[in-house]
């Protein structure tokens, strides 16, 4: 028996917290380059939309860069699944 999610868009409704997911790289040899154009952008949050998570915020410099998601309702049935090992997988390491 698979346990199940606590936190999902569903039953994230306001004014309850919502649950914010961040990632962040650091080059391996040299610097980032520029950050991307608007076109890149509109495609890319087309696709982490997708998946179920709204970028909220970008920080973008040569050292560091660092996302933070938030989840939201509209993904796929095939993004759900994965979305939801993600967050069991990040809570049973919390816990």
């Amino acid at each position: 028996m698979n346990p199940q999610p606590i936190y999902t868009p569903e039953n994230l409704r306001p004014p309850a917290y919502h649950l914010r997911f961040t990632w962040s790289g650091w080059p391996s040899g040299g610097p980032f380059p520029a950050p991307p154009g608007d076109p890149f952008w509109k495609d890319l949050d087309a696709l982490w939309e997708k998946d179920g998570l709204r970028r909220l915020i970008t920080n973008w410099s040569p050292t560091l860069i660092q996302f933070t998601f938030i989840l939201h309702a509209a993904r796929s049935e095939t993004s759900s699944n994965s979305w939801k090992l993600s967050v069991m997988s990040v809570a049973s390491l919390s816990a």
